[in-house]
C-alpha cells in the first residue's frame, strides 16, 4: 500500500472553512483559532467514491467550549481503494499525518484527539479494523475517538464529502 500522504505535509495543502472560503494560511489560521480558553482540536478524515475516485477530506475542528466550533478541511483525490481495511487506514493515516503537524503548533492548554470513522461493535463492517485502527493512533500518543463520538470524521468531514459542489472540486 502507497503513502496517501502528500510529501510536503498535510498544512501545506490547500484549505477552506466550512462555507468554501478559502483559508490563506492554515497555521495561522489554527493560531488565532485557538487563541484562549476551554479549547479543543479535532482532527477526523471521511472518504466517498466520486467519479472513480476516492474523495478524501480531512477536517479539523477548533471547538471553544459554549461557543461552537470552527472547522477547516482539505481534500484528497486517489484511484480506488482495493479494501474496506486500506479505506479505512489512509482515512486514519491523513488524520494522524495532520496531527502530528498541528500538535507542534498548538498552545500547550488545547486537547487534541484524533477522530476515526471505525465503529467497535461487530454489527458494522469497520469493526474488524477497529482495534488495529485504534491502537494505530493511541501508540502515536495521540487521544483516539471512535464512532459514535467521532464527530470530526463521521460528521463533518463525511458531510463535506456527501454534500460537495462539483464547482468546488
Amino acid at each position: 500500500m502507497s503513502s496517501i500522504v502528500p510529501e510536503t505535509g498535510m498544512l501545506y495543502r490547500p484549505w477552506k472553512k466550512i462555507d468554501k472560503t478559502i483559508v490563506p494560511n492554515i497555521v495561522e489560521s489554527i493560531k488565532e483559532a485557538c487563541k484562549g480558553d476551554n479549547k479543543a482540536v479535532f482532527i477526523g478524515t471521511d472518504s466517498q467514491m466520486h467519479d472513480h475516485k476516492q474523495e478524501f477530506v480531512t477536517a479539523i475542528v477548533v471547538y471553544t467550549e459554549g461557543k461552537g466550533a470552527c472547522t477547516f478541511h482539505t481534500k484528497i483525490f486517489t484511484g480506488e481503494p482495493r479494501s474496506l481495511r486500506e479505506k479505512l487506514i489512509n482515512e486514519a493515516l491523513l488524520s494522524l499525518h495532520t496531527a502530528w503537524e498541528i500538535e507542534k503548533i498548538l498552545p500547550k492548554n488545547v486537547d487534541l484527539s484524533v477522530h476515526l470513522d471505525v465503529n467497535p461493535e461487530p454489527p458494522w463492517l469497520s469493526s474488524k479494523y477497529h482495534d488495529e485502527i485504534y491502537w494505530m493512533i493511541k501508540g502515536q500518543g495521540f487521544t483516539a475517538v471512535t464512532k459514535p463520538n467521532a464527530f470530526a470524521a463521521s460528521y463533518v468531514a463525511e458531510h463535506i464529502c456527501k454534500h460537495r459542489n462539483e464547482s468546488d472540486g
